[in-house]
């Protein structure tokens, strides 16, 4: 199953792929803002632009967030595994 695959992936990977998605999510939102801006449509592309960048900073967070719980399960289950062991 490929998906199962997906949740193997190293922590300090899904960071960086976090990281990455939120760059291009301000690339995109500063290319939206720019073409409307050459349009002679300001508001638009300021509007747009925002609304972009507000969507990747919520998914940047929304990741951050998971890699932080699936952090926090994995010390949790190493410290059962230590106290089962003694």
């Amino acid at each position: 199953m490929p998906w199962k695959r997906l949740r193997r992936v190293p922590p300090s990977r899904k960071r960086a792929l976090a990281t990455i998605s939120l760059g291009l999510s301000i690339l995109v939102a500063l290319a939206g803002v720019g073409y409307f801006w050459w349009r002679g449509d300001p508001v638009t592309g300021v509007v747009i632009g925002a609304f972009i960048l507000v969507a990747g900073a919520w998914e940047f967070w929304r990741k951050a967030g998971e890699l932080h719980e699936e952090e926090k399960a994995e010390t949790e289950a190493e410290r059962r595994r230590e106290r089962g062991r003694r």
